[in-house]
């Protein structure tokens, strides 16, 4: 699994207000557990709680290690996003599945205008890639969105599983 990390956040000292562009990393982790074949729902959300709280110390590292590298020497950072791009190569090798998250919660979208007014749809581009997992802000901003990009295989396995999935889930 890969997310990919708002470098902004990470940098000392922090980037201006004023700034333009992406600046994003990516954190790699290697899961072997295999939540599709889990049979009970006691155990479907113990292997879910163990991916998030290996996500979250993922991204922790990587902001405590890696980000604060992108101020320095420019080298540096060019290494610091070889070492990552290098994770994702060697746990993918042996073919197993590659699944990235990203996040656009909290980027400001529908608060944005450019003279037309605020936006009323804001969605993420169509892509071929497969397995990629966005989530955005809802427009109201009290929920979030989520939208999937799967292999055909893992919709079916998805579809399976979408009412045992949906129970873990807080709904406010």
């Amino acid at each position: 699994m890969t997310q990919a990390v708002n470098l902004r956040k990470g940098l000392e000292p922090p980037l201006p207000d004023n700034s333009v562009g992406n600046f994003v990393g990516l954190s790699a982790l290697h899961v072997e557990n295999d939540i599709y074949n889990e049979t009970s729902i006691e155990a479907l959300e113990c292997q879910l709680q163990d991916i998030v709280a290996k996500l979250r110390q993922g991204l922790k590292d990587f902001t405590e290690n890696k980000a604060k590298r992108f101020r320095g020497d420019e080298a540096d950072g060019l290494q610091a996003v070889v070492e990552s791009l290098g994770e994702v190569v060697l746990f993918t090798r042996d073919g197993a599945e590659w699944i990235a998250f990203s996040t656009w919660c909290n980027f400001g979208f529908y608060e944005v205008d450019l003279g037309l007014g605020k936006p009323s749809c804001v969605t993420i581009p169509s892509c071929t890639y497969e397995n990629l997992i966005y989530m955005m802000d809802t427009r109201d901003g009290d929920g979030v969105e989520i939208v999937l990009t799967l292999s055909k295989e893992n919709v079916a396995l998805f579809d399976n599983r979408l009412q045992e999935i949906l129970s873990l889930a807080s709904l406010n």
